[in-house]
């Protein structure tokens, strides 16, 4: 997915849907404690207004969710999408496919609208890329001809309102709940992941994300926006006023920060390509758990971990696995009616990129967020043999860093770097380029002669033709990494500069034994632990680009 830049962006803006009545269109409690603020609010400050405004990005015209998707919980109409339910569901029992389930409905469908359910496919495209896509869960919260915004609903975090600078601004509003002490506990709301526009990452840069709340409380749908039957957005301002007021509790509630947007068409290209997404359609009961629960409680439990792991935040696999195996049932028939057969999932795979979904989670979704260390200064010489981690790059690039928004400078994802093994072609300060060959790269060939070619790196152009000759053989291919990223990663560790190692060394040592020969070790467990982890996503990266499937 690409996001939206910041100089177009799109937005969702939730203008008055409450007839002009204002933002007391429900009846509260009216408690003293209630009257009280209200006083405070609506006697010195009368001349401002409490209506609804809400700034998720959504369509690009800027009319997002408009004023006729608003529907008043006394309107609503039974959701079609129930009466569709029901026509799956009978062709599913004379087929013999099973029923509907006492926990709501779910379905697959090529419908692409507002309320839709998207689920990323399994295998290991997310699992290479970005890690927080993969076995993810995600509801459409705007369709328009112009664009679609999803949120993802089964990524909770371990931060707070307070990590993220959300649970205070300068609106009047915020400081009057100060002012009279009606602000405890607001810091401590829960946040959760939304997606990977304007969201978590805008924390390294000192800005306030995107954020924004869903619900399922039908008595406030008159003052909010309708995603479909049952879920709701609200703006976080509106909610903490809620919540100050005892109109409605923290937990019910999903603070969400972030939203993955598509500009026109590219989700439904995406959607016909078939590797990446599967779309379907389900009720709040089937997406959100029961009703029994306040929101936060059942989405907490929906995300949790397998049975068995001691981790008390959630990576949202089992929620993903339990409505992707509800819409296989939907998958395409022959003309008897049989169900075509499946391409199999191998389960140690799945059972590794699951794995690697945890530790995207543990890496970025725990306080505090992960500061970037100093680069590095001065000047690299030109011949330095330079060694990767065998521990930073299982995910693609170095733990902290957030994807970039176009191509990463060492070519997303970057497992080829694990355990790697590079010379550096030319002098090298923090402002000039960096053009680097891998001298530990996989066969990908052999000469006239029968020697054999190694994969130098993913370099484009001229670089991905640049032949570098060797005492048996030859490498193909380069890289260049844009100024100053170089020493980034040498600040980070993710790069170290093997000054013992010498080349002529290192080249007459078995491909396979280079990294130790150039100062390569693992100190513990743990670094062994993530060390094969990262040697079978550099094989994947490998199959996946290279088209080499060996052991290498």
């Amino acid at each position: 997915t690409t996001s939206f830049s910041n100089d177009q962006p799109i937005r969702l803006a939730m203008g008055r849907t409450d007839g002009g009545r204002g933002f007391f269109a429900w009846t509260p409690r009216w408690t003293p404690r209630v009257a009280a603020t209200c006083c405070c609010l609506l006697v010195p400050f009368s001349a401002f207004s409490f209506v609804p405004h809400f700034n998720l990005p959504g369509a690009l015209d800027g009319r997002g969710l408009r004023r006729g998707t608003v529907r008043r919980a006394s309107e609503s109409l039974r959701d079609w999408r129930d009466f569709r339910a029901k026509l799956v569901q009978g062709s599913r029992k004379t087929t013999g496919l099973g029923t509907r389930e006492s926990s709501g409905w779910a379905y697959s469908t090529d419908l692409l609208e507002q309320g839709s359910v998207l689920l990323s496919v399994p295998g290991d495209y997310w699992a290479l890329r970005r890690q927080y896509f993969a076995k993810v869960v995600m509801l459409i919260v705007d369709h328009h001809e112009k664009g679609t915004v999803g949120v993802v609903l089964n990524r909770p975090t371990q931060l707070t309102a307070a990590d993220l600078d959300l649970s205070e601004s300068e609106l009047f509003t915020d400081s009057l709940f100060q002012f009279f002490g009606l602000t405890q506990g607001l810091k401590d709301w829960k946040v959760w992941f939304g997606g990977d526009c304007e969201g978590l990452e805008c924390a390294e840069k000192g800005e306030r994300p995107r954020h924004f709340c869903l619900h399922t409380l039908e008595r406030f749908a008159g003052n909010s926006n309708r995603v479909m039957k049952g879920i709701y957005i609200m703006n976080f301002r509106q909610a903490k006023f809620l919540v100050v007021t005892g109109q409605a509790k923290k937990e019910d509630f999903m603070l969400v920060v972030g939203y993955t947007g598509w500009s026109r068409g590219q989700l439904q290209d995406e959607l016909n390509r078939g590797d990446s997404w599967v779309l379907g359609a389900a009720d709040p009961a089937r997406l959100l758990g029961s009703e029994e629960l306040p929101l936060q409680e059942r989405l907490e439990q929906l995300s949790a971990r397998e049975e068995g792991e001691v981790n008390d935040l959630g990576d949202g696999v089992q929620a993903w696995s339990r409505l992707y195996e509800t819409l296989r049932l939907d998958c395409p028939r022959d003309l008897d009616g049989d169900r075509q057969p499946e391409e199999s999932e191998d389960e140690e795979e799945e059972a590794h990129n699951s794995q690697m979904i945890r530790r995207w989670v543990d890496a970025y979704l725990r306080p505090p967020l992960k500061e970037h260390p100093a680069p590095l200064t001065g000047t690299v010489e030109a011949g330095s043999i330079l060694r990767g981690s065998a521990t930073a790059w299982a995910l693609g690039r170095p733990e902290g860093s957030w994807p970039s928004r176009s191509r990463d400078p060492w070519m997303v994802p970057g497992q080829y770097l694990h355990k790697a093994v590079l010379v550096l072609l030319a002098d090298c300060s923090p402002t000039d380029p960096a053009p680097l060959v891998l001298l530990n790269g996989p066969c990908i060939g052999h000469t006239a002669e029968g020697h054999e070619v190694f994969f130098g790196g993913p370099g484009v152009a001229q670089e991905a033709r640049c032949v570098v000759p060797l005492p048996r053989g030859a490498v193909l291919g380069r890289f260049t990494l844009p100024p100053g990223v170089l020493h980034e990663l040498l600040g980070s560790q993710a790069l170290e500069e093997a000054k013992l190692a010498r080349m002529g060394e290192l080249m007459d040592l078995p491909r396979s034994e280079r990294w130790l020969g150039a100062g390569g070790k693992l100190e513990s467990l743990n670094a062994v632990k993530m060390s094969l982890e990262g040697d079978r996503q550099q094989k994947k990266w490998y199959k996946e680009y290279l088209g080499i499937t060996d052991d290498h």
